[in-house]
C-alpha cells in the first residue's frame, strides 16, 4: 500500500489494465484471475504528466487507486485546496486483492494546519488473520538463573529483524 501527497492528477482515467488472460495459454506462468475491480470516479477531471507517470506505475506494480471506489468517497471528493484552484492529489493506491480490506475511506474536512485534506481509511486486518497466516507466539518463561541466556536471545531478535 502507498498513500499520501503524491503531485499527481490522473482525472478519471483507469489505472489498471484489463486483463487479456493469454498468460493462462503459456505454462511457465502461473494464471492470476483478477478481482472486479469497480470503475473510479473522480471531482478532479484534469491529467498532469505526473498523473501518468503515477499511472505508468499503477500499470508496471499492479496498484489500483482506492480513491473513488470505497465508502464514503464514491466521488473522490478534491485532496487539495488553495486560492488558485482544487484538485485531487492525495491517494491510497492498493493491490486489487487487498480492496476488499478497506473498511472505510474518507476525505475529511480541511482544517487550519495544511492546504491538504487529511484522508483517513480503516483497514480489517481480521480478514487476513482468518485465512492463511499461522498464529505464532513465543513467549520465555522467567528465570532468574537463565538471565544471560534470555539477554542471548532477545539480542538475536533485535539483530534478526
Amino acid at each position: 500500500m502507498v498513500c499520501g501527497d503524491l503531485n499527481s492528477r490522473i482525472g478519471e482515467l483507469s489505472d489498471f489494465l484489463l486483463s487479456d488472460d493469454l498468460d493462462k495459454y503459456v505454462e511457465s506462468i502461473e494464471h492470476v484471475v483478477n478481482p472486479i475491480i469497480s470503475d473510479r470516479r473522480s471531482m478532479d477531471k484534469t491529467v498532469n504528466a505526473f498523473g501518468r507517470k503515477l499511472l505508468q506505475m499503477c500499470f508496471n506494480t499492479g496498484l489500483v487507486v482506492a480513491n473513488g471506489r470505497h465508502c464514503n468517497d464514491k466521488d473522490s471528493n478534491f485532496t487539495f485546496c488553495t486560492a488558485k484552484g482544487r484538485s485531487v492529489n492525495d491517494y491510497l493506491l492498493v493491490p486489487p486483492s487487498e480492496c476488499r480490506l478497506i473498511n472505510d475511506f474518507i476525505v475529511l474536512p480541511m482544517n487550519e494546519f495544511s492546504d491538504h485534506m487529511p484522508i483517513y481509511f480503516e483497514l480489517d486486518l481480521s480478514v487476513i488473520r482468518q485465512q492463511n497466516l499461522p498464529r505464532i507466539h513465543k513467549f520465555i518463561k522467567w528465570d532468574n538463573n537463565r538471565c544471560d541466556e534470555y539477554i542471548q536471545i532477545l539480542q538475536f531478535t533485535v539483530t534478526t529483524y
